[in-house]
């Protein structure tokens, strides 16, 4: 998967982060990426470039994703009492 794909997700979220309360964590990311209907935030996203690109994903695998491109420079991470928050800070 492309990161400027992961990116966007990342922005689109803390862009409607009032209208679905939806946060950039891994598991909500995971559910978005899988196109998982019965999650409350994911099929907002419909419709999206990442909506649903993957059949099955891990958390961990998503996670090992998300924290290079923090290495690059690319995001930031802020630590919360519910886990790793991504952010295009």
């Amino acid at each position: 998967m492309a990161n400027d794909l992961l990116i966007q997700m990342v922005k689109d979220l803390e862009d409607t982060r009032e209208m679905y309360w939806g946060f950039p964590y891994v598991r909500t990311m995971r559910n978005i990426l899988v196109g998982k209907e019965t999650a409350v935030i994911a099929p907002a996203f419909k419709g999206k470039p990442y909506y649903g690109v993957f059949e099955t994903l891990k958390l961990s695998s998503l996670e090992i994703m998300m924290d290079s491109l923090v290495r690059s420079g690319k995001l930031d991470i802020i630590y919360t009492t519910r886990g790793k928050m991504y952010c295009t800070c």
